[in-house]
């Protein structure tokens, strides 16, 4: 079916639309702003705008007062009937979220029961008892959801509440209801089918079934992302050995003389001034070599030859000058050592 592919964009208009926390009856055409947005969510590609709580609630939508009314911080029912008509217009279908679980303490049926407490007609849509109280002085106890004393549980078993249900499905909603039947919760689904006036298509899923599935799902998903981090950690090590040796190769090329291995002048000259202005360093001597008749040699004997020769020469002059010491190559034929003197 349709929904199965399709592309949701997901607004909580009582928080984007800035609608008060609490709400006091006071209309405001909020959901109105709505409007600004259609060609924006037209043009991310979404086919389908899910209206989390638009019903008239007491606080933050969840906490259901009427299910036939829009919350009048949002704007009246013909405001969001322009809204549709807008999402409807660009090919956008629109899915409106609510919770038919429980509902909030304004629930028009629980004020009655407030009010004429056994005597209300509405006293079976809730589990009650008349011979307890609440923290809030009702003058008698309800079953909440999860703990939260605002949010009032309905009796999913009375047939009057599921009938309540049954007319919002006749005004052409489509929803989701959660209900429990013999201590196991179902996920209730409905969608009016188009050009069939009064056909729905339903779905009867048990939530055990949807939670497994979202675990299966959230595992997958967690396993991918575990992947995807363990192949981001191995292309980061992977630049960091690369990166180490062009660093080493960089230092090579801007520090030491390529044929000998040992410091250019540069290099030297560093080090040098280190070794000069330590504090507790000896005085220094400073050699400059240089190898006579080498270009004859090299001339004559070849250029492998000649290479050998530098790097031999500048072998000993590191192994037997005194320690610490410096050897730099400046010219071709040409060395400085620098080394501690003493007499």
């Amino acid at each position: 079916m349709w929904f199965d592919q399709a592309i949701l964009y997901q607004i909580y208009p009582l928080g984007l639309c800035g609608a008060p926390a609490d709400n006091d009856g006071h209309t405001e055409h909020r959901i109105l702003r709505l409007l600004d947005w259609v060609e924006h969510i037209k043009q991310l590609g979404a086919d389908t705008v899910l209206l989390n709580p638009v019903f008239d609630s007491d606080r933050h939508g969840y906490d259901t007062r009427d299910y036939n009314r829009l919350d009048p911080r949002l704007g009246t029912n013909e405001d969001l009937a322009q809204v549709c008509r807008a999402f409807h217009d660009a090919g956008l279908r629109v899915l409106l979220d609510g919770v038919f679980h429980h509902v909030g303490r304004g629930f028009w049926a629980f004020r009655d029961v407030q009010e004429k407490k056994w005597n209300s007609p509405y006293r079976d849509w809730f589990y009650l008892n008349f011979d307890g109280d609440t923290d809030r002085g009702d003058g008698f106890w309800y079953e909440n959801w999860e703990g939260h004393g605002e949010l009032v549980k309905l009796n999913l078993h009375n047939p009057d509440v599921v009938e309540s249900f049954r007319n919002s499905l006749k005004n052409g909603k489509i929803g989701i209801a959660v209900f429990s039947n013999r201590h196991e919760e179902f996920v209730f689904c409905y969608v009016p089918m188009p050009e069939m006036d009064g056909w729905y298509i339903v779905s009867i899923v048990p939530n055990v079934e949807i939670m497994r599935e979202a675990n299966s799902i959230i595992q997958k998903t967690l396993f991918i992302c575990f992947l995807i981090f363990v192949g981001f950690l191995i292309c980061f090590l992977i630049y960091l050995y690369i990166t180490r040796g062009y660093q080493k190769e960089i230092y090579a090329i801007a520090y030491t003389d390529k044929l000998t291995g040992v410091r250019n002048f540069t290099k030297f000259r560093q080090d040098g001034e280190g070794m000069l202005q330590a504090p507790d360093g000896l005085p220094c001597a400073l050699l400059s070599i240089n190898m006579l008749n080498f270009k004859i040699y090299n001339d004559v004997m070849g250029d492998s030859e000649g290479d050998a020769l530098l790097k031999a020469f500048a072998r000993i002059l590191e192994r037997e000058a005194p320690r610490p010491v410096l050897v730099a190559r400046m010219l071709a034929d040409a060395f400085l050592v620098l080394f501690p003197y003493k007499e």
